[in-house]
Formats: C-alpha cells, sequence, structure tokens
C-alpha cells in the first residue's frame, strides 16, 4: 500500500510555552444508528414510567366554606375590628380532638360516609386559614370523593355552631354569678368603709370636707390673715417713722396730724401779713410807717406770728416723731403676739392636717369601691338584659358546596416535566454511551511538535515519525532563533506579571519555615535574590525600624512590623546567615519548598521574580510614578516598566512620600496571627 504524505503545518516564531492552533481536522462521520436506538428507547422508556407515575396519583378535590367567628354588629354599629388572636383561638378550637369526634360521631350516626372515617382522617383532610385582617376563617376539606367534602365541610359548621352556643350560655352564666357575688362583696366592704369613715371623722372633729369648716383650721386661717394685716401695718409705721426721721434731719418743718390744720392758718396768715407789709413798704417809707400806729402793727404781728410758727414747728417735730414711734410699737407687738399665737396653734394645727389627710385618704377608698360597684352592676345589667346566649355568636358566610374539579395534581403540567426529562436523561444516555465505548485510535492522533503539528495517513505511521524527527531537526532551530531575534515581533512583546493575592500570601507566609519566611518579607520589601543573599546583620537597623540594601543599588527601605517580629525570633539577623554562607539557588530552593507546603495552585509558576512582581504590583496600583520604582525596587528593564504601567490608575503619578511602602500582610494586622511557622 502506498504511503501518503503527511500533513505539516509549521508555525512561526513559537517557544516553548506558547500555545499553538491545529490544523482542521476532517469531519465527522455522521451519528451511527446505535445512537438514535439508545435515544429512542431511554427516552420512550422513561415518558412511560413518567407518564405512568403522574396518571396514577389519585386527584384531589377541595370544598370550602367561609365562617365569621364573631356575633354580627348591629345595624347602627360599626363592624368589630380583626382579631388576630381570636382568629388564632377558634383556628384551634375547630381542628381540636372534641369537635373532630362529634363531626365524625355525627356523620357515622346519620350513615351518610360510604367508607368509615376516624378522627386522624379527619384532621388531614381538615384546615382552617384565617383571612388576614378580618375575623373570617376559612374552612377547608381536601378528599379524593367530591361528593362527600361539602357534608363534611357543612357538618362541622353546624358542629361548631353548637358548640359555640353551649360554650356562651355556660359562660353566660358563669360569667353572671361571679359577677353577683363580687356585687355583694362590694356592697358590703363600701358599707363598712362608710362606717369606718364616719367614726374617724367623729373621733377628730372633722365636720365637712372644706378645710375652712373646721375649727382648727379655721382658727389658723384667721391668725395667718390678722399677721399679714399686722405685718403690713408695722412696715407702714416703721416707713412713717423713718420718713419723719429724716425730714426732721434735713430741717423740713414736720408737725403731727393733729396740728396740721392749725399750723396751716399759721401760715396763710403770715403769708398774707407778709404780701400786706411788701405793699406798704411799695407805697410808703420806713419813716412814715413808724409815725403810723395802725400800720406800725404789722411788722410786730408779722414776728409774734412767725415767732408762733416756729414754736409749733419744734413742738411738732417731737409730737411727730413720739406718735410716729409709738404706732411702730404698738405694731410690732400685735405681730408678736399673732405669731406667739400661730406658733401656739401650730401643734395642733398639724395634728389636724394629717388627721385630715387620713381622712382624705379613707374617702378616696370609699371612692375607688363606689366606682367599682358600679361598674359590677352596669356589668350584671348588660349581661341580664342582653342575653347572648339568644344570638347568633359567628356567621356562616358562605356554605361548602360541591368541587367541580380537583386542585392537584396537574397533570398537563406534570406530563409535560416527564416529557423533558425524559428527553434530556436521553441526551444523556447517549452521551454516556459515546463516553464509555469511546476509542483511541493510532490513525486519528496527532504527533505534535514544538510549532509543526503533523496529522498521518492511516498505515503511515513509522514513516511519519521518521520524516518528522528529520523536520524537526532542521527546521526547530531555525524557529528558535528567528523567535529569539531582537528584531522579531516576540522580542517586542511585553512580558507578562503574575500576581499573588493576600490570602495566598498569607497562606505562603504561614506555611514557610523561619528562613523562607524572612525571604519572603525580603521579596515584598523590595529586595531580589542577590540583594538578599548579601543581606547581613549590619545592614539591619531595627531601632530606626529600618533596612539598608547593600550592593550597586544601595538604598534604604522601611522594616515592616512583621518582618521585624520575624528577625527578632533569629536574634535580630537574617537567619540564613547563621550557618554557612549560602548561594541564590539555595534561596530559590528554599522559596520553591514553601509554596509547594503552602499548596497553592500552579506552584511551578510561582518564585521569586512573582512575589517581586506582587509587591512592584502592589506600589504601582497606589499610582506610584515609574520613574519613582528603582528608587525602592532597584533598576527594572524598560519592557518590565511597560508592563507595569498597565496596571497603574488613571491621573498623574504619585510622589513617594504619599505611597504606603508596606505590603499589607506585613503589618501588624496579622503579625500576631502565625508568626510561629507551620
Amino acid at each position: 500500500m502506498p504511503i501518503q504524505p503527511p500533513l505539516l503545518e509549521v508555525l512561526s516564531g513559537p517557544s516553548h510555552d506558547q500555545d499553538v492552533k491545529a490544523l482542521p481536522r476532517p469531519k465527522r462521520a455522521k451519528p451511527r444508528p446505535r445512537r438514535l436506538v439508545i435515544f429512542i428507547g431511554v427516552f420512550l422508556s422513561c415518558l412511560l414510567l413518567g407518564l405512568i407515575f403522574v396518571f396514577a396519583r389519585p386527584p384531589v378535590y377541595q370544598s370550602s366554606a367561609s365562617l365569621l367567628t364573631v356575633a354580627p354588629a348591629a345595624v347602627d354599629r360599626d363592624n368589630a375590628e380583626a382579631d388576630v388572636q381570636h382568629a388564632t383561638i377558634q383556628r384551634q378550637i375547630l381542628t381540636g380532638q372534641p369537635i373532630l369526634v362529634e363531626v365524625l360521631s355525627r356523620l357515622n350516626a346519620e350513615g351518610e360516609l360510604s367508607e368509615p372515617l376516624a378522627v386522624d382522617d379527619l384532621q388531614g383532610m381538615f384546615s382552617v386559614t384565617p383571612v388576614p385582617e378580618t375575623n373570617v376563617v376559612e374552612l377547608r376539606a381536601r378528599g379524593s370523593e367530591p361528593k362527600i367534602l361539602p357534608l363534611l365541610v357543612n357538618t362541622w359548621i353546624d358542629v361548631y355552631q353548637e358548640t359555640r352556643a353551649r360554650e356562651i350560655k355556660q359562660a353566660t352564666g358563669n360569667t353572671s354569678g361571679a359577677l353577683q357575688e363580687e356585687f355583694q362583696a362590694l356592697s358590703q366592704k363600701i358599707e363598712d368603709k362608710r362606717q369606718q369613715l364616719d367614726r374617724f371623722r367623729e373621733t377628730h372633729n372633722i365636720l365637712t370636707r372644706k378645710d375652712a369648716d373646721n375649727q382648727a383650721l379655721a382658727r389658723l386661717k384667721g391668725l395667718n390673715e390678722s399677721l399679714n394685716k399686722a405685718n403690713e401695718k408695722e412696715v407702714n409705721a416703721r416707713s412713717r417713722l423713718e420718713a419723719i426721721r429724716q425730714a426732721v434731719a434735713r430741717g423740713e418743718p414736720v408737725v403731727p396730724p393733729s396740728d396740721e390744720r392749725t399750723m396751716a392758718n399759721l401760715e396763710r396768715r403770715a403769708q398774707e401779713l407778709r404780701e400786706e407789709l411788701t405793699q406798704l413798704n411799695r407805697r410808703y417809707t420806713q419813716g412814715y410807717i413808724a409815725l403810723q400806729p395802725q400800720l406800725k402793727l404789722i411788722p410786730e404781728q408779722l414776728r409774734k406770728l412767725e415767732d408762733e410758727i416756729k414754736q409749733k414747728q419744734l413742738y411738732g417735730k417731737q409730737a411727730a416723731v413720739n406718735e410716729a414711734a409709738q404706732l411702730h410699737a404698738a405694731a410690732r407687738q400685735s405681730v408678736q403676739e399673732i405669731q406667739r399665737q400661730i406658733d401656739a396653734h401650730k401643734r395642733e394645727a398639724s395634728e389636724f392636717t394629717a388627721r385630715f389627710a387620713q381622712y382624705e385618704a379613707l374617702q378616696k377608698e370609699l371612692q375607688q369601691l363606689e366606682n367599682l360597684y358600679r361598674k359590677t352592676e352596669q356589668r350584671l345589667v348588660k349581661i341580664e338584659v342582653k342575653q347572648q346566649e339568644k344570638y347568633p355568636q359567628i356567621d356562616v358566610v358562605e356554605r361548602a358546596y360541591k368541587p367541580s374539579r380537583p386542585i392537584s395534581p396537574n397533570y398537563s403540567r406534570d406530563s409535560g416535566i416527564a416529557l423533558g426529562a425524559s428527553f434530556i436523561i436521553a441526551l444523556l444516555a447517549v452521551w454516556l454511551d459515546d463516553y464509555l465505548t469511546r476509542k483511541e485510535k493510532a490513525s486519528e492522533a496527532a504527533l505534535t511538535l514544538s510549532g509543526i503539528h503533523v496529522y498521518p495517513s492511516a498505515g503511515a505511521r513509522s514513516d511519519v515519525e521518521r520524516f518528522a524527527r528529520s523536520v524537526t531537526q532542521s527546521v526547530l532551530p531555525q524557529q528558535a532563533n528567528t523567535a529569539l531575534a531582537p528584531g522579531s515581533p516576540k522580542a517586542l512583546e511585553s512580558p507578562s506579571v503574575h500576581e499573588l493575592s493576600e490570602p495566598e500570601i498569607d497562606d505562603l507566609l504561614n506555611a514557610a519555615e523561619l528562613s523562607s519566611q524572612q525571604i519572603i518579607m525580603a521579596l515584598l520589601s523590595g529586595f531580589t535574590l542577590e540583594e538578599i543573599a548579601a543581606l547581613r546583620p549590619e545592614h539591619l537597623d531595627l531601632q530606626e525600624n529600618k533596612i539598608h540594601v547593600p550592593g550597586a543599588h544601595a538604598r534604604t527601605l522601611p522594616l515592616a512590623e512583621r518582618f521585624k517580629a520575624s528577625l527578632a525570633r533569629s536574634a535580630g539577623r537574617p537567619a540564613w546567615t547563621q550557618g554557612p554562607p549560602v548561594a541564590i539557588e539555595d534561596l530559590s530552593a528554599l522559596l520553591t519548598c514553601a509554596v509547594i507546603d503552602a499548596g497553592l495552585a500552579n506552584p511551578q509558576e510561582i518564585d521569586a521574580y512573582t512575589l517581586r512582581d506582587t509587591y512592584i504590583l502592589y506600589l504601582v496600583k497606589q499610582g506610584l510614578r515609574l520613574s519613582l520604582l528603582e528608587s525602592v525596587v532597584g533598576p527594572l528593564p524598560t519592557t518590565r516598566l511597560a508592563a507595569y504601567g498597565k496596571f497603574s490608575p488613571s491621573g498623574p503619578g504619585v510622589p513617594l512620600e504619599a505611597i504606603n511602602l508596606t505590603y499589607p500582610a506585613l503589618t501588624s494586622r496579622g503579625a500576631g496571627l502565625h508568626d510561629e511557622p507551620s
């Protein structure tokens, strides 16, 4: 049989970790009849079983009635408000054992049931549903025989009505008897309280309820009024005495009230003589006046009158002061006397006040008993007049009727569900059969080389393998050189950036040993592996919380709290410096072990560069200027900066002072959680 040449596809510029696209494979053959047979068989079997299950279930019918569980309101009154508690209680009564037993007994006695039922059967068939915000409940009965359902519900309502009527009649009689006893007891208590009040009033001489009608309080009230008047008189007398004394001190004329008219007449007469003398002086000379006897007497009369006025004024001052002092002393004496009498009656008034308070308390108790007596009397009258047992306490809003169609099951819906489920199960059966019977054929396998896809024809695998090896030896070196050439498109592509999440960092730190933990913390602080290998104790400043990075790109970085706590467990120096010198490969190996122990996904892709990218992306996402990255993490290639720039937020870059250089997993937030390595 001649060997056909293989289909060969060479992809330009592939790398060892790059996915390539395969050539289109030949079209699949048409589905075999086996699949159709399996589909139809499973589909019909499942559909038959589903339909048997659907239609094997008996139909369920429901008959319902509505019942108002309170007495219907009168025409002239508003409807009663909805009582949720009352409706719930009636629901429990309707589904209780006594009601159901009586319903079953009545049905059996009337011979209406074709088959005997038990109380448990009725509990499964009956249900009570309160209508929200009303006192109406809906009584429902479900079963497979639609003829007996209305009979069950209506009998249920009749039994409930009769039971409710008996309960109301019994409750009315019990309430009336209890109220009658309470009424008689209140009558006796009121009579005893009135007698006690009368004895108390006679013993303590309390005439009436008004304070003014009692002798002690009336006398005390009169003394208080007299004291107020005496105080007022004393104040007036003292004020008058002080006013007279001040007038005397100023030299003003002061006379007693009894001499005021006489003094006024003298001053009026003196004023008339002064006016007459003034007119004579205007008309005549002094010599002429001295020669006329009738004119000469006027000056002498004026002098005598003025002397008399002065004497009156001197006498009047002393008399006025003495009179005012006497009035003041009398008023003060009156005040003292009244105050003494009040003090003498204070004890008596205090005792009477206490007794009167007791008297009022007794009256208040009597009034409360009388109020309770009247309320009890009113309740008793209402019960006797209303006669609630003669009126219906419930109202049948709607009685039950025979249902015309079942409420469940829904045969149409369930049949559709069975049809869809059968179709899905048939598809799954075809897929499962194809999956379990599928075989890998050598003729259908594709031999894939790096950058080359070979699809051999049937019967020519050995020749194809020899041909592929020869092609690979001649093609792959050329492709590798092309892929790595400086001018190739692959060389211009930005490198990929891998970032770990904070939970992954926490898992890595918790799983790492002390040395590995410090290496991870150093990488998350801006170190490279070369700088970590050169780190010595003298580069650590635990007092100032700083690390001096050694090497050609020396810089000072902040020492995180968790990193500092880890260094403290190794005597304040890196753990890898306590033994022989370590190489970069040793540090990388320690880091790889920690990644594997942490159980992270894709551990082969996590290395020192991954942790370094994680820290750099943490800085870049805060908005740090890309030109300032080297001052924290050291020099970076331009292509790496371009790759990091994709993660920088929009807007101008942020200066270094506004950036938090400590990675969140190294702060005090997690410092005390897992300090000891796992």
